[in-house]
């Protein structure tokens, strides 16, 4: 499972946007920290928290993107249909995102993204490490996990019937 990897594609597009929502953040704590009752010590290492997180992603933005540089036209639509959907309709004229060769595809340009992120290191653990401690990505990869755990569940229902068909078949050949 490479949910980590799902999450950092959702979030791909929205990084820089975040890291300057971050920025007005820090000036507002820091506008208000004269009516902030905390000591002087604490409301620093939150701004240095926040200036941290922003740090990280748009360093994770930057690996984002010569990882993602690396693929080919067809798997970055493959990207931009599943993850990021910025583009218009137009962009995916004679992309067909309904045959099994899409599905295929999905899943080795997914497990090739996080191969050639781990090569840059940012592995699973130094995702969970670094990226966990905030919550909107916690939340992200929550969401990622559940829908991942649907997705089995359906894959394993649809499997039940097609096997107790087989084994129907050949109890009657073998009668």
């Amino acid at each position: 499972m490479h949910c980590y990897g799902k999450a950092i594609l959702y979030i791909y597009p929205v990084l820089e946007e975040v890291a300057s929502q971050i920025d007005e953040l820090v000036l507002q704590k820091a506008m208000a920290s004269f009516s902030d009752t905390s000591s002087c010590q604490a409301q620093a290492e939150r701004i240095i928290d926040l200036i941290y997180q922003k740090d990280l992603l748009l360093a994770l933005k930057v690996c984002a993107d010569e990882v993602l540089s690396q693929f080919g036209e067809e798997d970055r639509k493959c990207f931009e249909y599943k993850y990021f959907k910025r583009k218009p309709k137009s962009y995916f004229e004679g992309f067909d995102a309904t045959d099994r060769k899409y599905f295929r595809r999905q899943v080795r340009v997914l497990d090739e993204f996080c191969l050639k992120l781990e090569k840059r290191g940012i592995t699973r653990e130094k995702f969970e490490k670094d990226y966990l401690q905030m919550e909107f990505i916690r939340d992200l990869v929550r969401r990622v996990e559940k829908s991942e755990k649907r997705a089995t569940l359906f894959a394993m229902q649809r499997k039940k019937p097609q096997n107790a068909k087989k084994r129907s078949a050949a109890e009657s050949a073998h009668a």
